[in-house]
């Protein structure tokens, strides 16, 4: 891999795994102050937070989508290394395929 490429490569976001927590927020707070979802970081027994979501009708599925960010970005670069021929074999293509699917089934909390 040549030296470009690698800094491209280069993890420049908070490191994976996140999760998506639901908060209680006591009814009443105007909206600006009902967070109801938190991305969050767990990271040698501390939490680290990572983005809050708004409340909003579509608030745990951003919450979700944006937890699956690292995993997605994962699965598109494998995805993008079989399109550019560097994975032929058939258990990189499944291993790519499954790597898709598992973040997908993170992002939307389904298999679709």
């Amino acid at each position: 891999m040549d030296n470009n490429k690698e800094k491209s490569m280069e993890v420049k976001h908070t490191p994976a795994p996140w999760r998506a927590t639901k908060r209680e927020v006591p009814e009443g707070l105007n909206w600006a102050s009902r967070i109801p979802f938190a991305i969050e970081r767990p990271a040698g027994g501390a939490v680290l937070p990572v983005a809050d979501v708004c409340d909003q009708p579509e608030a745990e599925a951003n919450a979700r989508l944006i937890a699956a960010a690292p995993e997605l970005l994962d699965a598109l670069r494998a995805c993008a290394a079989v399109c550019a021929g560097e994975t032929m074999h058939k258990q990189g293509l499944i291993d790519t395929l499954q790597l898709a699917q598992k973040a997908i089934t993170k992002a939307t909390g389904s298999g679709s």
